[in-house]
C-alpha cells in the first residue's frame, strides 16, 4: 500500500518539476501530501483519504449513499436522448 503512495506522489508530482536541490523538494512536499489526501481514489470508492483517516468506512455502498444514489440505481443507463444517436 505504502508503494501505490509513492507513485502516486512521484506520477502526480514529482515528475512534472526540477527541484535545485532537496531543501526546495522539502518546502513543497507538504503541499504534495495535503493535495494527494484531498482528492477521490478510486481504491477508495471515491473517497478522499482524508476522509477514511476520519472514520468513514471506503466501501461500494458507502459511495452510493454518499453521494445520493439510490440502491439499485447503479445499474441503470444513464444514457439521455439527444438525438444524436436514435
Amino acid at each position: 500500500m505504502g508503494e501505490a503512495i509513492n507513485k502516486r506522489i512521484k506520477y502526480d508530482f514529482l515528475y512534472h518539476k526540477f527541484f535545485d536541490n532537496i531543501l526546495s523538494l522539502q518546502k513543497d512536499l507538504p503541499d504534495m501530501v495535503k493535495a494527494y489526501n484531498n482528492k477521490p481514489h478510486t481504491a477508495l470508492f471515491g473517497f478522499y483519504p482524508k476522509e477514511v483517516f476520519s472514520g468513514i468506512q471506503a466501501s461500494r455502498s458507502n459511495f452510493l449513499s454518499h453521494f445520493g444514489i439510490e440502491k439499485g440505481a447503479q445499474n441503470s443507463p444513464k444514457h439521455t436522448t439527444c438525438g444524436v444517436c436514435e
